[in-house]
């Protein structure tokens, strides 16, 4: 035997004792890579790679070289991670470089339904410190109501609130839309005010293009015959119930004060409000249709108010709100400062509430208030409530029975 061969077996025997490496059991399978990090900087796939680093994710030593094995696995189609990747993540240290890798990977390679309690519940974790940010985002690929319900209240967290809009951003679900507008006002940030402006534009994008495919629906059905000669009823069916007036019918305040009180005292609050621009009031005349269209175009918050003498003791106040009608806090307001009952009605018929293509939902809500305050509550008097999700029904009633 000469020496070179000597030398080669004893290289030989000597490689045959060491311990195994990632970079070797890779290079055994045709990736040939000087550190995991290699496959993370490359645009290439690496399926052959995908078992292997899925064998040394819970081997792996260190921080370093488990972090880029996640990071390496944080590709859709290595879903086959998944399970291994669920695992890992409540081993990892709270707020640490590796939890938000291996979030990373758990959003990439989840499928938006597979143990989401698991994933919701990874994601409201606090003690992460902002690294739950990655699965905050991966909600975006789920349609439940518990995940909507994460990222609504994940906008209010500031570890979590670029992630949650961003995933609202795709989502684009009406519910998220009264907190992006708070976030675009008030974030700190002027780029997170910018990407939740844009998340809430792209909902009402949503809402206005479905209401016009609705408004296109309903008058194909209704070509060619007899028009409805419009009702004066304020709150009679044919307002809150048929949805020609809809969205601005789905919730109608009414205050126990002559007209005359109510505006007066809707100028005085504004007032106290302070600098509003330039407040414009006029009476208008016509049919209840013809003032409703007044309100338009509708808006997200808008201005624009309708208030009507009913005759019957009682005045009507509608809001030309893109969101569904008059918001229940101002009125509320009124009638604590003007000291009347209100009644706030509510009406989603079923056929009106096509945000999510697939819901069948009616709302139908009655409040009554006196206009005192307990603590820091409004009094209600009397509430009745049906609403109807699907095949699920709920009818509630709660408050002193009235004659």
């Amino acid at each position: 035997m000469g020496f070179a061969e000597a030398t080669r077996r004893v290289k030989s025997w000597f490689s045959a004792q060491a311990e195994p490496t990632l970079e070797g059991d890779l290079a055994a399978v045709g990736v040939h890579v000087e550190s995991v990090y290699d496959l993370v900087n490359t645009a290439a796939r690496y399926d052959a790679a995908v078992p292997v680093l899925i064998k040394w994710l819970p081997i792996a030593t260190g921080f370093n070289e488990k972090e880029g094995v996640a990071r390496a696995l944080a590709v859709p189609w290595a879903s086959e991670a998944f399970p291994a990747l669920m695992a890992e993540y409540p081993l990892a240290a709270p707020g640490t470089a590796l939890q938000g890798a291996l979030g990373l990977a758990i959003g990439a390679t989840w499928d938006g339904v597979t143990r989401e309690p698991e994933i919701l519940e990874f994601a409201t974790d606090v003690s992460a410190e902002g690294q739950q940010g990655f699965l905050v985002y991966a909600l975006y690929k789920s349609r439940t109501d518990e995940s909507m319900q994460v990222l609504i209240d994940a906008l209010r967290d500031p570890n979590t609130a670029e992630s949650a809009v961003r995933a609202l951003r795709i989502r684009r679900d009406v519910r998220a839309r009264a907190e992006l507008a708070v976030l675009a006002n008030a974030a700190p940030r002027a780029d997170l005010r910018r990407r939740a402006n844009a998340a809430g534009a792209a909902i009402d994008r949503d809402v206005i293009r479905e209401q016009k495919a609705d408004a296109a629906r309903k008058a194909k059905k209704t070509a060619g015959q007899p028009r409805a000669k419009p009702s004066a009823s304020v709150s009679g069916e044919p307002v809150m119930t048929s949805g020609q007036f809809a969205p601005v019918t789905w919730r109608v305040g009414f205050l126990k004060v002559p007209f005359e009180d109510l505006l007066s005292g809707l100028h005085a609050w504004y007032e106290d409000l302070g600098p509003r621009g330039d407040t414009e009031t006029r009476s208008v005349k016509g049919t209840l249709a013809q003032r409703l269209h007044l309100l338009e175009p509708l808006q997200i918050g808008s201005r624009r108010e309708l208030i009507i003498d009913t005759g019957s003791g009682w005045s009507a106040w509608f809001s030309g709100n893109l969101l569904g009608g008059l918001d229940p806090a101002p009125h509320s307001y009124m009638t604590s400062r003007l000291k009347c009952e209100g009644l706030m009605a509510k009406c989603v018929p079923a056929d009106l509430a096509p945000i999510r293509k697939d819901a069948k939902f009616t709302a139908l809500q009655y409040t009554l208030s006196n206009g005192q305050v307990r603590g820091e509550f409004y009094d209600t008097v009397r509430s009745i409530s049906f609403t109807r999700d699907g095949k699920s029904q709920r009818f509630e009633a709660f408050g002193e029975v009235q004659p």
